[in-house]
């Protein structure tokens, strides 16, 4: 097992298995598992829209649905607020 401190304060230590950075860091290991998970780049950001209530939440999933975005969520926020998200 080796420590080392760079110059900037922040930590590493080698298991064998690869790095293992301290969590006060701001950066991560290049060969962590996170950074080998790859997104599509042409995946378009969520868009989120708040409602007052049901019906109105129901009227936006059917119209997504309708044009054909399959990716919906549906988040209660209390007080008979809701937010739909999509992409």
């Amino acid at each position: 097992m080796t420590a080392t401190i760079s110059n900037n304060t922040r930590s590493s230590v080698d298991f064998g298995g690869g790095l293992a950075v301290d969590p006060g860091s701001d950066t991560m290991p290049v060969n962590c598992a996170m950074s080998k998970t790859a997104f599509p780049a042409n995946q378009p950001e969520w868009q989120v829209k708040t409602l007052g209530n049901l019906r109105q939440v129901e009227d936006l999933l059917d119209s997504l649905e309708a044009h054909g975005i399959e990716h919906r969520e549906v988040l209660a926020m209390g007080n008979n607020v809701f937010a739909v998200r999509w992409r």
